[in-house]
């Protein structure tokens, strides 16, 4: 039986930084999920399993980020690595859309951005169609921004990606992601 995850969204974008500068990673087929038992983030597929019990920090987690209680499991795939993974770059930010399958009132609708190292100060908010944002939170440049908030993104030999925290980095699933 899996670990139970709360899932947020379906991962559009990620931008990642590396020697060359920043690039867009777009997965299909993809989900973001946050794993409350190891605190990490989570690149995962939706699977056609039986969907265990949901734990109580999942719940109440799930309840104050999407503001509304869970419906039903949701089962995904995460699989463990295959071969040493290889660093891809930080992740700078993502992006992802809160299906209409998860209830979550004021998510729903739109492509949500988290820029890591924001503390909520820019990135946050509802993304237009064309990717400029737009909505609470996007206020501008951030003086305190800074790269040893951005977690590492990997990938495996079987194309798996996985969010790595680094030193520094704390993911808060609340209201908002947060560092």
């Amino acid at each position: 039986m899996g670990v139970s995850v709360v899932g947020l969204g379906h991962l559009t974008e990620l931008v990642v930084r590396d020697q060359a500068g920043d690039r867009t990673i777009r997965p299909k087929g993809q989900w973001l999920a946050y794993n409350p038992a190891k605190r990490e983030l989570c690149i995962c597929r939706k699977a056609g399993l039986p969907a265990g019990p949901l734990s109580g920090s999942v719940r109440r987690l799930h309840s104050q980020f999407h503001s509304a209680p869970t419906r039903r499991a949701l089962t995904a795939e995460y699989p463990d690595p295959v071969g040493k993974p290889v660093s891809v770059g930080l992740v700078v930010s993502l992006t992802y859309i809160v299906p209409k399958e998860i209830r979550s009132p004021g998510k729903n609708r739109y492509r949500w951005n988290h820029e890591f190292g924001d503390h909520g100060q820019r990135g946050r908010g509802s993304v237009g169609r064309s990717g400029s944002g737009s909505g609470p939170g996007l206020t501008g440049e951030n003086p305190g921004f800074s790269e040893r908030y951005m977690p590492l993104l990997t990938q495996d030999r079987a194309g798996n990606l996985r969010i790595k925290r680094r030193a520094g980095n704390k993911f808060y699933v609340g209201k908002w992601l947060m560092y």
